[in-house]
């Protein structure tokens, strides 16, 4: 995170994969609760793929967005995701007004579905949606989703699945480890918190991370921290930074939590300043699998999503030809000049 905070995420997906590299400093008993982990992963991963999630996403970037009007920079959005059976995915996004919630803007749709991705956009609920995107590559579209981050947040760090965490070896650290796996109760719970440690590929400082989740609640994420600093203990940089996530659950699906509440933020710098501050409020929840009818190209007043692709290709193939054409005769009549 941070610092790979413009990159997306392919859909998490758990691979049968060896014992991992990171995996080496760990004892049988802690390697075999990681892997009573890799059973729930998969499950939470099947419910949050089938389900209806209504969101209120609250961002806090002053640098990004500060005005006299609103000096913290506070923006809002309200997100609804869809999802049925790992296939179709559906995100819509309607702007709030940072004070009153009311709405302010038009609505964005990223719709996937297994020959593409699209992205649609009114300026109004009385305006037709205009494709503002299209591609067959449905990895793009998961990408661009994943950054809303709440829908997949119980098995996900912010935009990153824990997979890469916990089953492998994330490729933006080096020399990653996982130093402990420990059982333990609060409040309770039972909980297990897993620490790591690596070298980040980018700037060669120091990553520490810590990971609790619910043993009995189906391994849910319950908090997340982590450190980057320099290799150097003796002083601190500007760019160090820490990130912390708080994820908070109501009631369950066949023992599956259902999120409520996320709050992410980072604190940079010896003055420990806390910014680029996240929080959603999950307002309702629906699990189960979506109808597939809420993701049929028609929503967005189209027939095929694929359709209007054909002709923008189509149309700048004919602009490429007439430019070519017309460099043709440049050149010609410029050489005729020059033989005159």
């Amino acid at each position: 995170m941070g610092i790979m905070a413009g990159l997306g995420i392919a859909h998490p997906l758990i691979a049968e994969a060896a014992v991992p590299n990171s995996w080496d400093r760990l004892s049988r008993q802690e390697q075999g609760l990681l892997e009573e982990y890799r059973a729930d992963y998969e499950r939470l991963r099947q419910c949050y793929d089938n389900i209806r999630m209504e969101a209120v996403r609250r961002t806090s970037l002053i640098t990004a967005n500060q005005s006299e009007e609103n000096p913290e920079g506070v923006r809002q959005i309200r997100l609804v995701y869809r999802a049925n059976g790992g296939a179709l995915y559906r995100m819509d996004g309607i702007s709030l007004h940072f004070r009153d919630a009311s709405p302010i803007g038009g609505t964005v749709i990223k719709l996937i579905r297994p020959e593409g991705y699209v992205v649609a956009e009114r300026d109004g609920p009385d305006k037709p949606f205009v494709i503002s995107e299209w591609t067959g590559d449905r990895e793009q579209g998961l990408n661009s989703i994943s950054a809303c981050v709440f829908q997949w947040s119980p098995y996900t760090l912010h935009v990153f699945p824990m997979k890469w965490f916990v089953f492998g070896e994330p490729d933006w650290l080096k020399d990653y480890r996982l130093d402990k796996v420990v059982l333990h109760e609060e409040e309770g719970e039972s909980l297990v918190t897993i620490t790591a440690q690596g070298i980040t590929t980018l700037r060669d400082k120091k990553w520490r991370g810590s990971f609790v989740y619910y043993r009995d609640r189906c391994w849910a994420l319950r908090r997340f921290s982590s450190v980057v600093f320099a290799r150097d203990r003796a002083f601190v940089e500007p760019d160090d930074y820490s990130e912390s996530s708080i994820y908070e659950y109501e009631g369950s699906h066949e023992g599956v939590p259902l999120l409520k509440r996320l709050e992410h933020w980072r604190e940079q710098g010896l003055e420990r300043r806390r910014w680029g501050v996240e929080v959603y409020d999950v307002v309702s929840v629906q699990p189960g699998p979506v109808p597939e009818e809420e993701f049929s190209p028609a929503v967005l007043g189209v027939e095929a999503v694929g359709q209007r692709s054909h002709w923008v290709r189509l149309m700048f193939g004919m602009l490429g030809a007439v430019l070519l054409l017309l460099l043709y005769f440049f050149l010609r009549r410029k050489e005729r000049k020059s033989a005159g």
